[in-house]
């Protein structure tokens, strides 16, 4: 299980996960992502999952990616043989997540994904139109899988409306309502202030919760926060804030905090899950921009960057080194990970 939050404004929208795959009540993996960034020809989105972490072999993350894009994705960079629209990737996953929860037998497990973001084609002055959109299955109902579409029109400027999914700590989720309804109320903030507040106070709801279910959601957080930049295109600001930072070292150098970013997924190409270390990293690509930010790092001036495709984690029942990290002149060195039996999520 897992604690996603996403929130808007009328032209902002974060989506903010833990990054811990629990294996019967206790944790089991503390690296996951939760999230993919797509930029289809009509929308951009961030795409979050709560249930199933595996299917067969094959993390979640990396399923939505596979199949949104119908696609096999290696790791790294590379490019991609179509561009659907949301339509598409949205009926597919229906359709596929359907087809996987029989086949495996899954279906006594409680799967959700939510597709968020703005609708804006590929090139269009147009105004943005902030979507939600849920594919949902629920224990009890066989193989049925819902899809329901959600058109959010008449958002606030700055006041965030959140809507959590996953395992929710009702008082702690209540609590983070009340404290984004505040942000901007005093008339004294700018507007970026208020962004970082909002962001704050969804970080601190999801380690909250953390603290309510540690078995199932953890501390580690990743925040995706899209919104149209000053050149007038779609941003996505990837931003990690680790619990207890990681770091790795380039030599004799001194130690580097790390970051990782999830699945992203653009007419240009592909970026698979990968490790930043130094201050940051940002690209620009055919209509779509994105940036990765180290919380731990934001302030440094620490200006190396390195950018290190992630040998994806394993399903349960197979067995991996954890230091299979790309990298073309370093190497950044965890212990063998031995993974248990199959049933995580």
């Amino acid at each position: 299980m897992t604690f996603i939050v996403t929130s808007f404004t009328r032209y902002h929208i974060f989506q903010t996960a833990d990054r811990l795959v629990s294996l019967r009540g206790a944790p089991y993996e503390r690296r996951s992502n939760k999230n993919v960034i797509m930029r289809t020809w009509d929308a951009v989105a961030t795409v979050g999952y709560t249930g199933v972490a595996y299917f067969g072999a094959t993390p979640t993350d990396q399923w939505i990616a596979e199949v949104a894009w119908e696609d096999a994705f290696g790791r790294g960079m590379g490019s991609v043989q179509s561009v659907p629209t949301l339509w598409e990737v949205a009926t597919r996953l229906q359709s596929k997540l359907r087809d996987e929860l029989i086949t495996r037998k899954l279906t006594a497990h409680y799967h959700e994904i939510v597709i968020s973001g703005f609708f804006c084609p590929r090139g269009a002055k147009v105004r943005l139109r902030p979507f939600r959109w849920l594919i949902r299955h629920q224990p009890g109902k066989g193989g049925q899988v819902d899809f329901v579409t959600t058109s959010l029109r008449n958002l606030p400027t700055q006041r965030l409306t959140a809507y959590p999914i996953g395992q929710i700590d009702y008082d702690v989720a209540k609590k983070m309502i009340s404290s984004l309804s505040m942000v901007g109320s005093e008339g004294e903030e700018t507007f970026q202030e208020c962004l970082d507040n909002f962001q704050s106070y969804l970080v601190e709801a999801v380690r909250q919760t953390a603290l309510s279910f540690p078995g199932t959601v953890g501390e580690d957080v990743t925040s995706i926060h899209l919104f149209w930049d000053a050149e007038g295109g779609p941003e996505a600001k990837i931003t990690y804030f680790p619990k207890v930072q990681e770091s790795m070292s380039f030599g004799a150098a001194v130690a580097s905090p790390v970051s990782y970013s999830p699945w992203i997924l653009t007419p240009s190409g592909y970026f698979s899950p990968s490790l930043v270390s130094g201050a940051g990293a940002g690209w620009k690509t055919d209509h779509f921009k994105f940036e990765i930010v180290n919380m731990a790092n934001a302030s440094s001036d620490q200006n190396q960057m390195s950018w290190k495709s992630f040998e994806g984690r394993s399903a349960p029942g197979y067995r991996r080194n954890a230091s299979s990290w790309a990298s073309n002149s370093t190497r950044a060195v965890f212990d063998d990970i031995t993974i248990g039996p199959p049933g995580a999520s």
